[in-house]
């Protein structure tokens, strides 16, 4: 019965009939072998995705946050809960140290005051406050940024205007 060569007997057969090997033994390409062996797998496998779970209550917390009304740039505060899973999806795979939902309120809350002071003028949409995504395909978040500093110990409170510090005109 006709056994079909595998691969790797036709390798070592192809190497010596062009007279690379004095011996067609697999002692003398094993290294060789050994490298190329990994290319010529036909299975790719991906890695496995990561789910993560997030709590649709804390996310409805989140979003109540946000002015019921249109804000000044014409568009709602409030956004979908679809809208805001991706977000989130997103903020927590990129930074997952950042995952206390209380921080994240808290977060929320500071800016949703800085902006009140301001009549809401350029507030963004909850779900923008999470992710952004930029015209050159990067992506900022305004959450990291207000979650980094409950992190590094501000308050509840809005940074005000009249902070002390003042810039310096040349």
């Amino acid at each position: 019965m006709y056994k079909k060569p595998t691969l790797k007997e036709e390798y070592i057969k192809w190497y010596y009939e062009k007279g690379m090997l004095i011996e067609p033994g697999p002692a003398a390409i094993f290294h060789t072998w050994e490298f190329f062996e990994p290319h010529l797998n036909k299975t790719k496998t991906k890695p496995a995705k990561q789910i993560i779970e997030l709590p649709e209550e804390e996310i409805k917390k989140f979003n109540e946050l946000w002015p019921q009304e249109k804000l000044p740039t014409g568009s709602y505060g409030r956004c979908a809960l679809p809208e805001l899973k991706s977000a989130f999806t997103y903020f927590f795979k990129v930074y997952p140290e950042y995952n206390d939902w209380a921080k994240i309120q808290a977060a929320a809350r500071i800016y949703l005051m800085e902006r009140e002071e301001e009549k809401w003028e350029w507030t963004r949409r909850s779900k923008y406050f999470i992710r952004r995504e930029m015209k050159d395909k990067t992506a900022e978040s305004l959450l990291a940024d207000y979650y980094e500093r409950i992190l590094n110990g501000a308050s509840e409170e809005p940074l005000r205007k009249e902070s002390g510090f003042q810039p310096r005109v040349l």
